[in-house]
C-alpha cells in the first residue's frame, strides 16, 4: 500500500512502492510478520508502539503534562483526559475559541468517533465512552494524572473518556501513551493567539 504514505486508503495499490525502495509496501509488512510469526496488524502495532517510545515528549513539556491521562486502578481499563483546551495556544501554536471547540467536539461525537494510535491510523485500541465540555460556571475540577501530578480542568475544556483494550491500557500504564491528541484537517486563518493567565 505504500504503507509509508497510506495511499491505499485512497484506492492505491498495496504493492506499489512508487518506484522507491525506501517506501514500505504491504509485502514488506507481511514479510516482517512472517519472519517473527506475527500478523501484519501486530507488526503495524509494534511499529507504532516503538515509534511512540522513541519519540515520546520531553518530560517537562507543558502540553504533554496537561493532557496526561488518568488511569484509575480498575479492570474496566477506563482512561480520562483533556482532549483540548480553548483560547490558549497549544504545542503547535494553534488554538480554538470555546465556541469552535464545542462545535468540533460535537461534530466528533456525531460523525466520527474514531480513535487512532499515535497519528498512524491504527485503530481498535480505544473506544470513546465519554465526551463533554466542562461547563461554564462550574468550578474548576482538580484531579491527578497517572503520575499523581495535579491537573486542573477549567470551563470550556474538552474532556474525553475511553475504554482501552489490554495492549492499549498497558501502554498508558507504562506512559508510552499519555494523552489524547486531535488529528484532522482545517483551513488556517492567521489570527493572534490569545494571551490568558495560564498561557
Amino acid at each position: 500500500m505504500c504503507v509509508s504514505c497510506g495511499c491505499a486508503l485512497a484506492g492505491g495499490s498495496p504493492t506499489d512502492d512508487h518506484d522507491n525502495d525506501a517506501n514500505l509496501t504491504l509485502g514488506d509488512v507481511q514479510a516482517a510478520a512472517d519472519a517473527q510469526g506475527l500478523t501484519p496488524e501486530q507488526v503495524a502495532q509494534n511499529i507504532v508502539a516503538s515509534l511512540a517510545a522513541l519519540t515520546s515528549p520531553v518530560e517537562n513539556e507543558p502540553e504533554a503534562v496537561e493532557k496526561r491521562l488518568a488511569a484509575p486502578d480498575n479492570p474496566k481499563r477506563f482512561v480520562l483526559g483533556v482532549a483540548y483546551y480553548p483560547d490558549r495556544a497549544d504545542g503547535h501554536k494553534e488554538w480554538m475559541s470555546k465556541e469552535n471547540l464545542e462545535r468540533v467536539a460535537w461534530d466528533y461525537v456525531r460523525k466520527h468517533r474514531r480513535v487512532g494510535w499515535f497519528h498512524a491510523g491504527v485503530e481498535g485500541h480505544a473506544e470513546i465512552v465519554e465526551s463533554y465540555i466542562w461547563p461554564d460556571g462550574a468550578p474548576d475540577w482538580v484531579t491527578k494524572d497517572i503520575d499523581g501530578n495535579e491537573q486542573v480542568i477549567k470551563s470550556g475544556y474538552w474532556v474525553l473518556g475511553g475504554l482501552l483494550d489490554e495492549p492499549g491500557f498497558e501502554m498508558v500504564l507504562s506512559q508510552k501513551a499519555d494523552g489524547w491528541s486531535m488529528d484532522g484537517g482545517a483551513k488556517r486563518r492567521i489570527r493572534p493567539a490569545p494571551i490568558g493567565d495560564d498561557a
